[in-house]
Order: structure tokens, then sequence, then C-alpha cells
């Protein structure tokens, strides 16, 4: 009688234990599962986005799908996410959009593509820009064509854009490079020009680079088509330059292999980068020091900086003296620095903290590198668009992360990892 209780006791307790395991595993899988749900962007290995809390700087990325796509489509959405990827807020747009900037007021300005003006070449293309208010309301609107590429606001909330102008015939015969018979329709050249337009919408100021570059220096590179020449992909206003304390604006022409600084005040350019040094660049921007942060692709470079001859970087480079004074390239072997390796797209931002956000374009990866080159926050961008062609469309232009109080118009919670314990990753 003994023997057949311990027997029976024995029997329970397996089967509890199968039971509490059972239990276990399927509360660990429901657990893992909201988990999962909380958090709905990855890093590349499938973790967590943030790979170091003390040292990622706190914050809300603003990301915009680059939609660049033959597919129609009826609604498009811009995202300000917190460090997991979760939406903070969303606005809505009927356009495809191209690229977004957040104001201090809690709206953005977006530029979009809708419809394509097949008067310009179609690299980049803009036709308008919307300020969208926290309701996806438009309360202005600036059409333009000839759009392409980027724009900036101003202090005085003055709108500066990156339009497409033909090159005049008597300069056009000059410009040398580029596969012969390629002019856009056959016939025409296009460069780049800067307008600076008031809420108004009138030109306030224009810059043509057909009037202050001379195509004895400059050709296009020989395996693109002649219906460009300079191919402007960033712009940037600066209120101070390095050089003398005015008015200027960054420009990256990309056929160039350039970043030049053009006075407002003359329109001359007052800085330009070494020949060599760049390669089909973007996302040029001036830091608080006076030096100038850049993504370099890397691409049809004369004397890359890349012992390896491949591979992006991220240039600091001090005008005074053009010496890259902070780089990043993804490490010290081929490898590694073909991760961070980008033919088109992508761009960086310094961070209040020093730390800096690298944009990775068609990849649709957003990193964050401490001053000593450690990764400590790494996302894919988990929204993808609607597409025709084989990959996925999660490919961004270029990403911005601003500040908790910046972003305080639209974010209820102040803090971009609410809500998760260090167990749900």
């Amino acid at each position: 009688m003994k023997n057949k209780k311990i027997y029976i006791t024995a029997i329970l307790f397996i089967f509890g234990f199968l039971i509490l395991g059972l239990w276990s595993f399927g509360s660990l899988t429901l657990f893992k599962h909201f988990c999962q749900t909380l958090i709905p962007a990855r890093s590349e290995f499938g973790k967590s986005p943030v790979l170091d809390k003390e040292r990622v700087a706190e914050g809300f990325t603003l990301i915009t799908p680059l939609n660049r796509t033959e597919v129609p489509v009826t609604e498009s959405s811009i995202y300000l996410v917190d460090l997991y990827g979760r939406p903070v807020h969303i606005w809505k747009t009927s356009n495809k959009t191209h690229y977004s900037i957040l104001k201090n007021n809690g709206n953005v300005l977006s530029a979009q593509l809708n419809p394509v003006d097949k008067n310009y070449p179609y690299a980049g293309r803009i036709t308008t820009i919307q300020e969208l208010d926290p309701d996806s309301n438009v309360v202005w609107e600036y059409q333009n064509g000839a759009m392409h590429h980027d724009f900036d606001i101003l202090p005085n909330n003055n709108l500066a854009v990156l339009v497409w102008q033909e090159v005049p015939d008597g300069l056009a015969n000059f410009i040398k490079g580029g596969k012969p018979g390629t002019e856009f329709n056959k016939v025409n050249i296009f460069s780049d020009a800067i307008l600076e337009i008031d809420h108004d919408k009138n030109v306030v100021w224009s810059w043509s680079a057909s009037k202050y570059l001379d195509p004895n220096e400059y050709e296009i590179p020989a395996f693109f088509t002649r219906e460009q020449w300079t191919h402007a992909n960033s712009l940037k206003y600066v209120q101070s330059d390095p050089f003398y304390g005015k008015e200027s604006y960054l420009v990256s022409m990309r056929y160039l292999n350039e970043v030049f600084l053009i006075s407002k005040e003359t329109g001359e350019i007052i800085w330009k980068s070494p020949k060599g040094l760049l390669g089909h660049q973007h996302d040029a921007t001036i830091l608080d020091n006076g030096h100038i942060l850049v993504f370099n692709n890397a691409y049809y470079t004369e004397v890359s900086p890349n012992p390896y001859g491949y591979g992006s970087q991220v240039l600091e480079i001090d005008p005074k003296t053009n010496k890259i004074v902070w780089e990043f390239s993804g490490g010290n072997n081929p490898l590694d620095r073909s991760r961070l390796t980008e033919v088109i797209l992508s761009g960086a931002q310094r961070l209040p903290n020093g730390n800096t956000l690298i944009t990775l374009g068609t990849s649709g990866r957003i990193i964050e590198v401490t001053p000593d080159k450690k990764i400590v926050w790494d996302m894919i961008n988990p929204y993808s668009g609607p597409t025709s062609e084989s990959f996925p469309s999660n490919y961004i232009f270029k990403a911005r992360k601003y500040s908790n109080e910046y972003a305080g118009k639209v974010v209820k919670s102040k803090d971009p990892i609410h809500g998760l314990n260090s167990y749900c990753w």
C-alpha cells in the first residue's frame, strides 16, 4: 500500500512538472510574442535596436519612407518613432513621400512627388512641399515641377529648395564627359539652382550653378548620361559660415564629387572640398564647431581615403585645413567596411551628445555611433511601401533624430524608451 502511494505521488509529481513546464513554455512564448508587438523594429541581427541604453542619444527619429515606385498610392505615412521603432506620431499624405523635416511647432514639412513633371530629369524628383499640422491637415503648400532631392527651412521661415535649371546653349557646348548622345531629350543638359521662397511663395533669392562653375574644371563622369551636369543632392542653410561669419549655403553636388560653401551675399564659392576626397557624397551639414559632416558614398572616388578602395564613410572635415578630423567607415577590415557601403542615398547627423546618426538609404538601416565608434543603436526601418520591384521598399533618403523637447509638441511621453523592461530583449 505504501509503495502504491509513493508510485501515485511520483506520477502526480511528474505530471505536475510537465504541466508546469508546458505552462511556463506557453507563458514565455506568449510573453515573447507580446514583446515582439512592443518592438516593431529590429537591428540587423534581429535584436532590439537599443544596443546600449546608457550611451544612445534620447530622442525621436523622423522616418519618411522613400517612395519612387511606379505603383500609384492613395495614402503615404511619415513616422516619428521612439528608440524601438514604435510610432509616437504619424502624419498622412495622399502623395508619394520623399523626405520630411519636423518643425518646432509640431508640424512637418514634407517633400512629395505627384505627379511627375516630364520637362525635367527624373532623379530625386519632388513636385510638392507641404506643411502638415499634427492632424495631417495641409496648412501650406508650394509646388514646382523642377524641384529635386533636398530642401531646408530658414530661421525666418523661408524655404530653400534645389531646382533643375537648363544650362544655356553657350555653356552646354563646353561641358565635357558623360556618354555621348545622352542629353535630356537628346538636346538639353540640366544643372542646378537654389531658390529661396518666402511664405507668400515669392522667390526672394536665387543662385545658379551655371553662373559660378567652370566647365573646364568640372566634367560629367564618363559612365553617366549627359542629361545632368552637377546633380546636387543636399542643401543646408548656414547662418554663420566658418570663414566670414555670414549667411551661406552648403551644397553637395554628386556628379562633381564636391561639396561647396556658397556665400549668400555674393554668390561666390568660399570653400570647396578637396579634389579626390569625396565620391558621389550625400547630406553635407555644418557642425557647431564649423566643421563639415558628410556621408561619403565613396563611389567613383579618384583618391579614396579608404585603403581598400570600396566602402562608404562618414567624414568630419575641418574646412580651414581640409583635414579629416573624424571618420567612421564600419571597421578596420574589408568585411566590416563592406557593410557600410552605399552607392546612392544615405546621410549623417551629429547629435547633441556627440553621437552620429547614420542612414544607410537602400537598406533602410539607421545606426547611431559614439565618438569612439561604438554602435549603440541599430534599427532597420520596418515601414515598407508598395512596390512593383523585386525587393521590399523600406528605402530612406535620410533620417533625422529630434530631442525630446523638440518633439514635445506631438509626443505625449518624453521618454523614448518608455514602457519596456530590459528582459523584453
